[in-house]
């Protein structure tokens, strides 16, 4: 007697159904992200990066919190998605690429570091000068350029090789002719050094120190303080600093005695102390140098920046 065929493992009708169903969902998603993405990258990556941030913000497991970030890379990867150029609120133009922290947030939010962008809007004005340490991609380089105007100057100091090729492709977006770019780090003497590419996923990390930049790859640049980069620009006037180096701060302020003393710029600079005890200093320490040279707090972040000025003198009674 011959038996039954079997008909284990074989999806019954029920199943079938569900799993052409869930094909068909899947393949209207790909198909509308696709015609999405044609139609207007810029809304397509900050929709896809919203939902990355919100899944891993809510995902209650300790894995698959960043499979949505992951997908993100995989589909710059694969040429799917590309930076995108954007015109931000503040009126520059940068190209942004979605892989990259800094530039994942100001595509997303329109603005980096709110608090400190409404500082350097308010500090600067028309003539002043400007100095970007650790400019990155050119965020506040760009900011500044608008503020200070044709009459003003701007340098931007970057030492990492593929982060300045993106910061002058973001200047050459924009009108400005008021920017110098030095491709160096500035440091407490002329030298050269070692310096540590961190990951695109936040390139912003990279440090002269190898565990701030999350064991990044090791390349040499060329360190010079920041007194001689002014005065080899024959630069006569400094009105605001920005430094953010990873915890190379007190360096920088080493190489740049003469412009403290002479021009009392305002300072916005990060300060971690974690940063800093890598590199031999700390927080306590640089709060001490900026008091010791006549400077008093006018503001912090909440998180790691500080806005330091030298307070203008009142005029003597009568």
């Amino acid at each position: 007697m011959n038996s039954a065929p079997s008909t284990a493992g074989v999806p019954g009708p029920g199943r079938k159904s569900k799993l052409v169903t869930i094909v068909l969902i899947l393949f209207f998603v790909l198909a509308g992200f696709f015609i999405a993405n044609a139609v207007s990258p810029i809304g397509t990556q900050r929709l896809c990066l919203r939902v990355a941030d919100w899944w891993y913000n809510h995902w209650p497991l300790s894995h698959g919190g960043s499979i949505f970030f992951r997908l993100n890379d995989e589909f710059y990867a694969l040429g799917i998605m590309k930076p995108v150029q954007v015109t931000l609120p503040t009126g520059i133009n940068m190209e942004l690429d979605g892989r990259d922290m800094v530039t994942q947030t100001i595509l997303t939010a329109g603005i980096w570091e709110p608090k400190v962008t409404k500082w350097v809007n308010s500090s600067l004005k028309p003539g002043d000068v400007f100095v970007d340490v650790g400019a990155h991609v050119g965020y506040y380089t760009l900011l500044a350029a608008k503020l200070v105007g044709e009459s003003g100057k701007v340098v931007a100091v970057e030492p990492n090789p593929p982060t300045i090729v993106r910061l002058e492709k973001d200047i050459a977006l924009n009108p400005f002719k008021n920017i110098i770019v030095q491709k160096v780090a500035c440091t407490d003497k002329e030298t050269t050094l070692k310096f540590y590419q961190a990951p695109l996923e936040n390139t912003g990390e990279s440090s002269m120190n190898k565990g701030n930049a999350h064991q990044g790859s090791e390349i040499s640049v060329p360190g010079v303080p920041l007194d001689k980069i002014v005065q080899d620009l024959g630069i006569k006037r400094v009105d605001m600093v920005k430094i953010d180096v990873e915890g190379a701060e007190m360096m920088v302020l080493g190489g740049m005695t003469n412009i403290i003393s002479t021009y009392h710029p305002k300072f916005d600079i990060e300060l971690k102390d974690d940063l800093l005890k890598n590199m031999g200093s700390s927080l306590e320490a640089a709060k001490a140098l900026f008091i010791k040279n006549g400077y008093t707090m006018q503001a912090f972040d909440g998180t790691d920046d500080y806005l330091w000025i030298v307070p203008t003198p009142q005029p003597a009674a009568r």
